[in-house]
């Protein structure tokens, strides 16, 4: 409690900041060296371990025989930190870099400043032609394993590397610019996107670096074992997402499908307009959740744009105001929106002391209509009238821009609502709901056409099929 939890400028910080960073810097580095993996570096060149994987031939039938012909899996990605591991990577050239933390990072997280990647340092090298290899042939060896894309982490850290070397931002451009230019060349799809996706990557200078990649975290870790974490983790995610989203698709973290807190955070995912990733281990599933969240042959129904804070929680504290509820609007198409709210009252991060913490989450009397929707759309037509499904509860309603539907969340609850503008065909009125037994379900909907005869309705998956109509249908 003296250091871990203690002011950043408090004796204890200080004290242990001094002792860390000289009489006890060889210890900690030692430590670090013998007990965990964030002193050790990418070997060069970057080849599939000979005892684990059995060399390249090895992991590439692994990868292509086992996990993708023997159990089906159609893509696969692998991780690797920015610098290549946690140690850097021991190409020809590289140096070893020590991160030179600023004041204002010391104030966020002091424990920067007795780090591996401070006191022990990162290999790496340092030249344009130096990094663009070790991008290159990281990929390259990837790729000819048959590995599909990566997962770029501790992104963040690589600005502090830069002293001497022209500067933080300088060594982001390096290294985005590199990491985006391989992930072109070797992980790039037919339309053009590249299966690079960027993760711990907050800091300015790597958010206005991304040209190529369009994936990055919104936040933290999802932490399974940390109950004061599972609401707190989802009102970061909402309002980091408020820049975020402008510059990538926010990507909200793995969750796990049989937890305590699954259901609002799968709500929360496919709600998003990011990916959905499940961090289950093998046999630990809920397949009701994950029923809900994806169809038969594994695609999810995302929704078209990031999630937006609505304008009635923007500027409140949905976190300890006892009163707000979180709620997000994302766009399903031109006439289509998911509204998702959440009881997420109690959770919160304790900046003085760097821990996550919980107070009263109580049930919460809220509200939502269709006006809430508006920041998901370019424009929005006031005069429209909209259908509304709710998700579980199976209630169906017609509602006027401003006509209020009022509820409870219980304490750490959810409600997720498709939103339809109302269409008419022959003066009757319609809308299709979507798949109504799946959490964005208005995402299956991916076309409306009206003719002579009647209207279609494309639409993807199997399941129960919702559609809005004034009067009952001659026939479906």
């Amino acid at each position: 409690k003296h250091v871990e939890r203690a002011p950043a400028d408090s004796f204890g910080v200080r004290l242990w900041r001094l002792l860390a960073t000289t009489i006890l810097k060889g210890p900690l580095v030692h430590f670090f060296d013998e007990s965990t993996d964030f002193t050790k570096a990418l070997a060069w060149p970057p080849e599939p371990h000979p005892s684990k994987f059995g060399g390249e031939a090895g992991f590439t039938a692994f990868i292509k025989d086992t996990v993708k012909s023997e159990y089906g899996v159609d893509h696969v990605a692998c991780w690797h930190a920015a610098a290549g591991y946690w140690g850097g990577v021991d190409s020809p050239g590289a140096e070893v870099l020590r991160a030179k933390p600023t004041d204002q990072l010391r104030k966020v997280e002091p424990a920067i400043d007795w780090d591996p990647a401070t006191l022990g340092g990162v290999k790496t090298p340092t030249d344009p032609p130096g990094i663009n290899k070790v991008y290159d042939e990281l990929y390259a060896t990837l790729k000819r394993c048959g590995v599909d894309g990566v997962k770029a982490d501790a992104q963040s850290g690589v600005g502090a590397l830069g002293d001497g070397h022209g500067g933080g931002p300088r060594a982001v451009a390096l290294f985005v610019g590199a990491m985006e230019k391989a992930g072109s060349k070797h992980f790039a799809s037919d339309d053009g996107s590249i299966s690079v996706s960027n993760c711990m990557c907050h800091s300015t200078e790597n958010l206005y670096r991304y040209f190529d990649s369009a994936i990055a975290r919104a936040s933290d870790d999802f932490y399974p074992r940390e109950p004061e974490s599972w609401l707190w983790h989802l009102t970061a995610c909402a309002y980091n997402s408020l820049l975020i989203g402008q510059v990538a698709l926010p990507d909200w973290d793995m969750f796990q499908s049989r937890h305590p807190a699954a259901w609002p955070h799968a709500a929360a995912r496919a709600a998003s307009g990011g990916p959905v990733t499940v961090s289950d281990a093998p046999g630990e599933h809920d397949a009701e959740v994950l029923r809900a969240l994806a169809l038969p042959d594994g695609t999810t129904l995302g929704a078209t744009g990031s999630a937006r804070l609505c304008a009635d929680c923007l500027f409140r504290d949905v976190s300890h105001d006892g009163v707000t509820a979180l709620k997000l609007a994302a766009p399903n198409g031109d006439e289509a929106a998911v509204l998702g709210l959440y009881n997420v009252q109690g959770g919160h991060w304790r900046r003085d002391e760097r821990r996550f913490a919980f107070g009263e989450n109580a049930t919460l009397a809220c509200s939502y209509k269709p006006r809430d929707a508006s920041v998901a759309f370019d424009a929005f037509d006031e005069n429209a009238r909209w259908a509304s499904y709710e998700f579980r509860s199976n209630a169906v309603r017609v509602l006027g821009a401003d006509d209020s539907v009022k509820l409870t969340l219980d304490p750490a609850g959810f409600r997720v609502v498709a939103l339809r503008r109302l269409r008419a065909w022959k003066g009757v009125a319609y809308a299709p709901l979507g798949l109504l037994d799946m959490l964005n379900g208005g995402g299956a909907v991916l076309s409306c056409d009206e003719g002579a005869d009647g209207v279609r309705v494309n639409a993807r998956g199997p399941g129960r099929f919702g559609v809005y109509a004034e009067r009952a249908p001659v026939s479906v």
